[in-house]
């Protein structure tokens, strides 16, 4: 999980990775925000670690790399891109529904539509607070849309979740 500490105190999660994720990717400039950045491991993992200068090499090398890297940079962009634009403009539900939509058509076949994550964790990739994630979630539950149980989330009817997300999500 990548996430910034924000000076208020509220923590903003700005991505996850898994298997296959090149992190954090390769340039050649120096961002000072990214000097705020917290990555931490949520599961056992396998990392590997290179110097900018080996890096550079297998970037230039590795045409299959190279795709990957631009792949990840183009998905992260997007998603600012996306949220730019129009997430400030969305309701709070709105804002959830995507995100819980977003999560769910990515799991494998088969996995029941589970979101393993907490409110505060909702709360903070959304930059929302955690009573308006619970007030959204009663809604969703309300409609039947979502159950939920400590830490999980169950999405019983997708159609219906899909029908509250924003075109560009759906």
């Amino acid at each position: 999980m990548n996430y910034a500490d924000h000076e208020s105190g509220r923590r903003k999660i700005i991505s996850f990775h898994g298997p296959g994720t090149v992190f954090p990717g390769y340039h050649t400039n120096n961002f000072r925000v990214e000097l705020s950045l917290t990555t931490v491991a949520l599961s056992e993992m396998e990392v590997l670690e290179f110097t900018v200068p080996q890096f550079k090499a297998m970037f230039k090398a590795n045409t299959a790399l190279s795709e990957q890297v631009v792949n990840w940079y183009s998905m992260y962009i997007n998603r600012f891109l996306f949220e730019t634009i129009h997430q400030t403009y969305n309701s709070s539900l709105t804002k959830l529904c995507n995100l819980l939509y977003l999560l769910t058509i990515n799991q494998p076949a088969n996995s029941g539509l589970v979101v393993d994550m907490t409110q505060d964790e909702l709360a903070e990739i959304l930059g929302m607070s955690r009573v308006q994630i619970t007030r959204e979630l009663s809604e969703l539950r309300r409609r039947s849309i979502v159950e939920t149980s400590r830490g999980k989330l169950m999405i019983s009817d997708l159609p219906s979740l899909s029908a509250l997300c924003t075109q560009e999500t759906i």
